[in-house]
Protein backbone atom coordinates (compact mmCIF):
# COMPACT_ATOMS: atom_id res chain seq x y z
CA UNK A 1 0.00 0.00 0.00
CA UNK A 2 2.88 2.15 1.03
CA UNK A 3 4.63 1.79 -2.78
CA UNK A 4 1.43 2.50 -3.96
CA UNK A 5 0.77 6.03 -2.31
CA UNK A 6 4.49 6.94 -3.21
CA UNK A 7 4.05 6.17 -6.91
CA UNK A 8 0.57 8.22 -6.90
CA UNK A 9 2.37 10.73 -5.09
CA UNK A 10 5.50 11.17 -7.57
CA UNK A 11 3.27 10.66 -10.93
CA UNK A 12 0.45 12.26 -9.90
CA UNK A 13 0.88 14.92 -13.18
CA UNK A 14 1.92 12.25 -15.83
CA UNK A 15 -1.51 10.09 -14.58
CA UNK A 16 -3.60 12.97 -14.96
CA UNK A 17 -1.94 13.51 -18.33
CA UNK A 18 -2.08 10.48 -19.68
CA UNK A 19 -5.83 9.95 -18.56
CA UNK A 20 -6.47 13.47 -20.05
CA UNK A 21 -4.71 12.31 -23.59
CA UNK A 22 -6.95 8.27 -23.52
CA UNK A 23 -9.72 10.45 -22.92
CA UNK A 24 -9.55 12.49 -25.66
CA UNK A 25 -8.76 9.76 -28.23
CA UNK A 26 -12.02 7.85 -26.76
CA UNK A 27 -13.98 10.81 -27.21
CA UNK A 28 -12.66 11.69 -30.80
CA UNK A 29 -13.70 7.93 -31.90
CA UNK A 30 -16.78 7.49 -30.09
CA UNK A 31 -18.05 10.84 -31.72
CA UNK A 32 -16.33 9.36 -35.31
CA UNK A 33 -18.73 6.32 -35.11
CA UNK A 34 -21.60 8.55 -34.27
CA UNK A 35 -21.65 10.79 -37.09
CA UNK A 36 -20.77 7.68 -39.10
CA UNK A 37 -24.16 6.24 -38.19
CA UNK A 38 -25.93 9.58 -38.25
CA UNK A 39 -24.82 9.47 -41.73
CA UNK A 40 -26.23 6.35 -42.89
CA UNK A 41 -29.28 6.59 -41.78
CA UNK A 42 -30.19 9.34 -43.21
CA UNK A 43 -29.00 8.43 -46.37
CA UNK A 44 -26.84 10.93 -47.27
CA UNK A 45 -23.95 9.15 -47.83
CA UNK A 46 -20.70 8.17 -45.63
CA UNK A 47 -18.34 10.28 -43.76
CA UNK A 48 -14.62 9.17 -45.44
CA UNK A 49 -12.10 7.77 -43.32
CA UNK A 50 -9.62 10.73 -43.94
CA UNK A 51 -12.26 13.08 -42.33
CA UNK A 52 -12.53 10.53 -39.09
CA UNK A 53 -8.56 10.13 -39.11
CA UNK A 54 -8.36 14.04 -39.39
CA UNK A 55 -11.28 14.47 -36.24
CA UNK A 56 -8.76 12.41 -34.00
CA UNK A 57 -5.50 14.37 -35.04
CA UNK A 58 -7.38 17.27 -34.16
CA UNK A 59 -8.55 15.90 -30.97
CA UNK A 60 -4.80 14.89 -29.99
CA UNK A 61 -3.49 17.92 -31.28
CA UNK A 62 -5.75 19.69 -29.12
CA UNK A 63 -4.61 17.88 -25.91
CA UNK A 64 -1.23 18.38 -26.79
CA UNK A 65 -1.12 21.99 -27.40
CA UNK A 66 -2.95 22.43 -23.32
CA UNK A 67 -0.24 19.98 -22.26
CA UNK A 68 2.50 22.18 -23.80
CA UNK A 69 0.80 25.35 -22.53
CA UNK A 70 0.83 24.44 -19.24
CA UNK A 71 4.71 23.08 -19.22
CA UNK A 72 5.70 26.86 -20.79
CA UNK A 73 3.78 28.23 -18.22
CA UNK A 74 5.85 26.27 -15.74
CA UNK A 75 9.03 27.55 -17.35
CA UNK A 76 8.07 30.87 -17.21
CA UNK A 77 7.54 30.74 -13.67
CA UNK A 78 10.95 29.61 -13.05
CA UNK A 79 12.36 32.21 -15.04
CA UNK A 80 10.86 34.65 -13.21
CA UNK A 81 11.55 33.55 -10.01
CA UNK A 82 15.41 33.02 -11.06
CA UNK A 83 15.53 36.54 -12.22
CA UNK A 84 13.70 37.72 -8.54
CA UNK A 85 16.86 36.47 -6.70
CA UNK A 86 19.78 37.78 -8.43
CA UNK A 87 21.43 39.77 -6.05
CA UNK A 88 23.43 43.02 -7.24
CA UNK A 89 25.87 45.15 -4.55
CA UNK A 90 28.72 46.84 -4.59
CA UNK A 91 30.78 49.01 -2.08
CA UNK A 92 34.38 50.77 -2.76
CA UNK A 93 36.03 53.06 -1.30
CA UNK A 94 39.06 55.61 -2.40
CA UNK A 95 42.84 54.96 -0.86
CA UNK A 96 44.19 58.30 -1.68
CA UNK A 97 43.35 62.07 -1.83
CA UNK A 98 42.66 63.45 -5.23
CA UNK A 99 42.51 66.98 -6.72
CA UNK A 100 39.45 66.89 -8.40
CA UNK A 101 38.81 69.07 -11.93
CA UNK A 102 35.31 70.05 -12.76
CA UNK A 103 33.03 67.41 -13.67
CA UNK A 104 35.69 64.88 -13.29
CA UNK A 105 34.50 60.91 -11.98
CA UNK A 106 35.82 59.53 -8.80
CA UNK A 107 37.69 56.61 -9.14
CA UNK A 108 36.47 54.60 -5.95
CA UNK A 109 39.83 52.38 -6.05
CA UNK A 110 39.53 49.52 -3.53
CA UNK A 111 36.33 47.61 -4.11
CA UNK A 112 35.20 45.65 -1.18
CA UNK A 113 32.03 44.49 -2.70
CA UNK A 114 30.96 43.96 -5.92
CA UNK A 115 28.76 41.48 -6.88
CA UNK A 116 27.41 41.09 -10.51
CA UNK A 117 30.40 42.66 -11.55
CA UNK A 118 28.58 46.26 -12.31
CA UNK A 119 30.90 48.43 -10.98
CA UNK A 120 34.01 49.06 -12.76
CA UNK A 121 37.29 50.28 -10.48
CA UNK A 122 39.31 51.82 -13.06
CA UNK A 123 36.52 54.24 -14.27
CA UNK A 124 34.70 54.96 -11.62
CA UNK A 125 31.39 53.87 -12.85
CA UNK A 126 28.90 51.15 -12.34
CA UNK A 127 26.67 49.95 -15.07
CA UNK A 128 23.41 48.53 -14.33
CA UNK A 129 23.13 44.82 -15.50
CA UNK A 130 19.72 44.67 -15.17
CA UNK A 131 16.14 46.42 -15.20
CA UNK A 132 15.09 47.51 -11.69
CA UNK A 133 14.96 49.48 -8.96
CA UNK A 134 18.25 50.33 -7.18
CA UNK A 135 19.50 52.18 -4.24
CA UNK A 136 22.93 54.30 -4.16
CA UNK A 137 25.22 56.38 -1.65
CA UNK A 138 28.13 58.11 -1.36
CA UNK A 139 30.27 59.63 1.38
CA UNK A 140 32.92 62.64 0.97
CA UNK A 141 35.73 64.62 2.68
CA UNK A 142 37.59 67.64 2.40
CA UNK A 143 40.58 68.68 3.51
CA UNK A 144 42.05 71.66 5.54
CA UNK A 145 41.17 74.12 3.22
CA UNK A 146 39.08 72.75 0.37
CA UNK A 147 35.38 72.48 -0.06
CA UNK A 148 34.56 70.00 -1.61
CA UNK A 149 31.16 69.71 -4.13
CA UNK A 150 30.05 66.67 -5.06
CA UNK A 151 27.26 65.07 -7.17
CA UNK A 152 25.76 61.70 -8.09
CA UNK A 153 24.93 61.24 -12.25
CA UNK A 154 22.18 59.13 -14.12
CA UNK A 155 23.95 59.25 -17.72
CA UNK A 156 25.44 62.45 -16.96
CA UNK A 157 22.47 63.99 -15.07
CA UNK A 158 22.44 65.12 -11.80
CA UNK A 159 20.27 62.87 -9.64
CA UNK A 160 21.80 64.06 -6.18
CA UNK A 161 24.43 66.58 -4.52
CA UNK A 162 26.64 67.17 -1.84
CA UNK A 163 29.25 69.50 -0.23
CA UNK A 164 31.49 68.77 2.11
CA UNK A 165 32.79 72.26 3.93
CA UNK A 166 36.23 72.73 4.49
CA UNK A 167 38.72 71.66 7.57
CA UNK A 168 37.66 67.77 7.11
CA UNK A 169 33.97 67.55 6.96
CA UNK A 170 32.05 64.98 5.51
CA UNK A 171 28.64 65.04 3.16
CA UNK A 172 26.58 62.46 2.31
CA UNK A 173 24.37 61.58 -0.39
CA UNK A 174 22.00 58.75 -1.51
CA UNK A 175 19.21 58.59 -4.60
CA UNK A 176 16.85 55.65 -5.32
CA UNK A 177 16.41 55.48 -8.78
CA UNK A 178 14.42 52.60 -11.42
CA UNK A 179 16.77 51.86 -14.37
CA UNK A 180 17.22 50.36 -17.41
CA UNK A 181 19.95 47.71 -18.01
CA UNK A 182 23.20 49.65 -19.37
CA UNK A 183 22.47 53.25 -17.96
CA UNK A 184 25.08 54.34 -16.28
CA UNK A 185 25.56 55.90 -12.44
CA UNK A 186 29.11 57.90 -11.14
CA UNK A 187 30.06 60.33 -8.61
CA UNK A 188 32.14 63.61 -9.92
CA UNK A 189 32.67 67.00 -8.80
CA UNK A 190 30.15 69.34 -9.42
CA UNK A 191 31.23 72.21 -11.35
CA UNK A 192 31.25 75.69 -10.03
CA UNK A 193 32.44 78.94 -9.69
CA UNK A 194 35.31 77.89 -7.53
CA UNK A 195 39.09 77.85 -8.11
CA UNK A 196 40.21 74.97 -10.65
CA UNK A 197 40.42 72.00 -8.46
CA UNK A 198 39.30 70.85 -5.37
CA UNK A 199 40.77 68.21 -3.07
CA UNK A 200 38.83 65.02 -2.20
CA UNK A 201 40.33 63.23 0.93
CA UNK A 202 41.04 60.17 0.63
CA UNK A 203 42.49 57.57 3.39
CA UNK A 204 38.98 55.54 3.05
CA UNK A 205 36.72 58.34 4.02
CA UNK A 206 35.19 58.53 0.16
CA UNK A 207 32.98 55.97 -0.45
CA UNK A 208 30.57 54.65 -3.12
CA UNK A 209 28.24 52.21 -2.49
CA UNK A 210 24.79 50.52 -4.50
CA UNK A 211 22.39 47.97 -4.62
CA UNK A 212 19.58 46.27 -6.79
CA UNK A 213 16.04 46.43 -4.57
CA UNK A 214 13.92 44.79 -6.72
CA UNK A 215 13.78 43.62 -10.45
CA UNK A 216 11.23 44.95 -12.75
Amino acid sequence: MGRIQTFWTKNRTLVYTGSGIILGYSFAIGMSYLLFSIGQEKGKGHIQSFEITQLIKDSKDEILNVIRDSRNSTSNEKTNAVIKQVTIAFYAISTRSIDLAHSQTIVFDHVYTNIGKGYNPKTGKFIVPFDGLYRFGSTGMSQSHDIVHLQMNKNGIEVARSTAQQNYNTADMEAILELKKGDIIDVTRRTNNNKQTERLHGNRMASFTGFLITTM
